[in-house]
């Protein structure tokens, strides 16, 4: 068999995820409604992992595969549709794939007119090939190698020999957490003097040789990370790019960001590392955690451009050439990856608000999400009929809000620096008629970005803390406060370090006076989780009269391992035991009043008569005032990046 063109390869290690909570029913998706159909390409999981691409339909520019993440698992197929005004690939409707194994992880090379697939398995590494037909992979050999640790990334090509040589990213098997168990209170991720007490492991590059005939290895595991170069965490995913006919590389990726370059010998070593970069010849930085390269062809049908993939969306970056003072390719700055028909998909992990945002009548959704922007997603239909189109930077002091907690600030250790898991509110906090930001996020920190702007043009200041008792106000992490206007008085609901409901009175802006825990009618306070550590927090507060009795009442988004109101029997985690449910949505009845509220026992909010079960690490609901209905629905910001619609006439509790 004559190879054309290897196009892609991935792994799976042998740990099989199965999603943790079983899936209820669905309110209404919202669908983008940008002018020509097209959107941000959006995809099933919290992350994916490019696979690779394939020409099966013939056209210039080749189709898209894709694995999704362990939460929610599958193969996804794109096909390529044309190409935007700004030459970033448009694809359309995903169609599922299956494979051999029960994973999460695939790679793809084309042969002739057929596609096959590599995977490694425990040791192992099995060859398959794609049935047209029933679009499965289906296993033809496989074949035993030496591995010291299970690899983070593969890659395959053909040497002139015809043999395979497959590229692997191996760890060098450091243990990278603190000691303890990052859910309990023993776990100390820094010590005393700031320090990072895990450790930091570092990946290398090896290759094995496989004869063409897929019967033997021609030559065992061979480090080809010359030197120093090695990588942080892993490199994510492994693509070769062309640069010129006697110029070849691999472009890997890296769990903090970079996409690193390493240029290839004629036998296929490495002698040293660098870092791809912009325009301006500074190393590039992906907007999100754990980018996962994939070459793609330009116009010119040389393989440089890429597709970067990663937690949150998938990005197109566009070769702008290479420079030889860095020895480095060139890249213009990435925009989003475009699909025909897509659902709006505001990152991972997104916390929406319902508010006229540039007041024009319409509602719009302002979310923040795991990545740590915030993003602004225009009503382009009506509050009937809401349509929004794809999501944009909303700006604080003129520049795009980017919460990282960078190397000390992230309770759970430097490993998770870029997870800023932003949480806004949006409320006209100082009253000047004006709305303002009042936020939570992966540091614990609650801040306030003041409107400055016109009311049809919001202008937010700089990020700006707020002050309990004139020291920054901390809780535990991951929360999307609770606001309201109460006689005059604005109120701010949030958990407190003890991860408790709790209660605080504004004095102006940047200020906060104590006020009180929140309690249930048996005089207890409201606690949030059964973990401690990392499993602290997480929760979303709406402060809004939810049974229309007059009084305010709470409505909360918890992760699927909430415990509201105590351990013993909290919602949703103890129900969960019986019947697997995932992150849910809590009403707790106000008892008494607004400004001494008591609560009942909370409940959890059905949909067509089953509680909401809306995945694993936390929901994000939102008041929805249907036009012509008293009493609210509920938008809700699901794990994946999607928003779902539930209309107040199916919801029970």
């Amino acid at each position: 068999m004559k190879l054309l063109r290897i196009i892609f390869i991935a792994i799976f290690s042998m740990s099989l995820f199965n999603t943790q909570a079983q899936e209820q029913l669905m309110g209404e998706v919202i669908r983008s409604q940008a002018f020509d159909n097209i959107g941000t390409f959006d995809f099933p999981g919290i992350s994916c992992k490019p696979l690779g691409v394939a020409y099966l339909f013939g056209n210039k520019f080749p189709d898209l595969f894709l694995r999704s993440d362990k939460w929610y698992p599958g193969f996804y197929y794109y096909k390529f549709e044309s190409l935007s005004s700004d030459s970033v690939p448009i694809f359309s409707k995903a169609k599922e794939f299956s494979a051999p194994v029960s994973c999460t992880s695939c790679g793809c090379l084309l042969i002739d007119k057929n596609i096959y697939g590599f995977w490694y398995i425990d040791g192992k590494i099995i060859l398959t090939i794609l049935n047209p037909d029933s679009f499965e992979f289906i296993k033809l050999k496989e074949i035993e190698i030496i591995m010291p640790r299970n690899p983070d990334a593969m890659y395959v090509k053909q040497n002139k020999a015809g043999d395979f040589v497959f590229i692997f990213s191996i760890g060098d098997g450091t243990r990278t957490k603190a000691l303890g168990d990052w859910r309990k209170s023993d776990y100390i991720p820094y010590s005393p003097e700031g320090v990072y007490n895990g450790k930091v492991s570092y990946s290398h590059l090896y290759k094995i040789k496989i004869r063409q005939d897929f019967n033997s290895v021609k030559s065992g595991l061979t480090k080809i990370s010359l030197k120093e170069s090695k990588v942080r965490f892993g490199h994510q995913n492994i693509t070769e790019i062309e640069i010129n006919d006697e110029l070849k590389g691999l472009i890997t990726g890296s769990r903090f960001g970079n996409l690193n370059f390493h240029a290839l010998t004629e036998d296929l070593l490495i002698n040293e590392e660098s870092m791809a970069v912009g325009i301006d010849l500074i190393a590039l930085r992906h907007p999100t955690i754990n980018p996962t390269p994939l070459s793609y062809p330009g116009m010119d049908g040389k393989w440089n451009n890429l597709i970067v993939a990663g937690e949150g969306g998938i990005y197109y970056y566009k070769y702008l050439g290479f420079s030889e003072k860095r020895n480095v390719p060139v890249y213009d700055s990435p925009k989003m990856l475009l699909k025909q028909n897509s659902n709006v998909k505001g990152g991972s992990l997104v916390v929406p608000t319902l508010v006229d945002w540039d007041s024009d009548g319409n509602v719009d959704i302002v979310s923040g999400n795991s990545q740590g922007q915030i993003l602004f997603f225009k009503n382009v239909g009506n509050n009937q009929m809401p349509q929004y189109i794809h999501g944009k930077e909303v700006h604080a002091g003129g520049k795009a809000i980017h919460i990282q907690p960078g190397y000390g600030e992230d309770i759970q250790g430097s490993g998770e620096s870029r997870w800023g898991y932003t949480c806004p509110n949006i409320v006209d906090w100082n009253q000047d008629g004006l709305y303002d930001i009042v936020m939570g996020d992966s540091r614990g920190k609650h801040t306030v970005y003041i409107n400055i702007g016109m009311e049809q043009k919001p202008v937010l200041a700089h990020e700006q803390p707020i002050y309990l008792e004139g020291l920054e106000l901390h809780g535990t992490w991951r929360c999307k406060p609770g606001v309201a206007l109460i006689n005059d008085k604005m109120v701010y609901i949030t958990l407190d370090d003890d991860d408790e409901f709790h209660l605080y009175w504004q004095v102006d802006a940047y200020n906060l006076k104590e006020g009180f825990k929140l309690r249930l009618e048996n005089g207890k306070p409201i606690k949030a989780n059964f973990l401690q550590a990392g499993g602290t927090g997480r929760l979303k507060f709406n402060v809004l009269d939810w049974d229309i009795d007059g009084v305010l009442d709470l409505i909360v988004g918890t992760p699927r391992h909430g415990c509201v109101p105590n351990p013993k029997n909290g919602l949703p985690w103890t129900y969960s035991q019986k019947e697997r449910l995932g992150a849910s949505v809590l009403f707790l009845k106000n008892i008494g009043t607004d400004e001494t509220p008591i609560y009942q026992f909370p409940k959890l909010l059905k949909y067509k008569g089953k509680p909401l079960s809306l995945g694993q690490h936390s929901c994000a609901p939102t008041p929805w005032y249907k036009e012509g209905n008293k009493a609210p629905g509920l938008m809700v910001g699901r794990e994946n990046g999607m928003f779902f619609l539930f209309d107040r006439k199916y919801i029970s509790w």
